[in-house]
């Protein structure tokens, strides 16, 4: 009966040690960095709400947003923000554009991204747009 108690009070302090709330929320904060060294136009279309955001990036400066999505027992990532926008990308300098940006869609193309971010319930992803979003940038319609 001894050994029964013990291992469900290690049991109980090993689960009560993990990082949660009360109702399963996943949280992800999705920052960008402008590490170019122009301006960048970051414009993020939300479907769902027929709305466009626009936010001007100075050289080495970030934007960061919030995504939470609820669910007992959840955890990795929130996609809510990423899957409901659309990104386009708009280097100001030298016009050069990339629409509907598809990499920043998938979290393992992070730059801090790790496996391990899996097993939690609140992330920070950073993506850097650097000289190769400029490379794979086309002329501005």
């Amino acid at each position: 009966m001894y050994k029964i108690l013990l291992i469900f009070g290690i049991s109980l302090l090993f689960f009560s040690c993990e990082k949660t709330d009360d109702n399963g929320t996943v949280i992800t904060y999705y920052k960008y960095k402008n590490s170019t060294n122009e301006s960048i136009e970051l414009k993020i279309k939300d479907k769902m709400l027929q709305s466009t955001q626009v936010f001007i990036l100075e050289p080495n400066q970030e934007k960061m947003f919030e995504s939470k999505s609820l669910g007992v027992g959840k955890k990795g990532f929130s996609s809510d923000f990423i899957g409901e926008n659309e990104i386009n990308i708009k280097f100001l300098t030298s016009n050069l554009c990339l629409s509907n940006f598809n990499k920043i869609s998938n979290v393992s193309l992070y730059d801090n991204f790790s496996t391990e971010m899996y097993n939690t319930n609140e992330n920070t992803l950073l993506y850097l747009i650097d000289a190769e979003e400029v490379a794979a940038a086309t002329v501005c319609n």
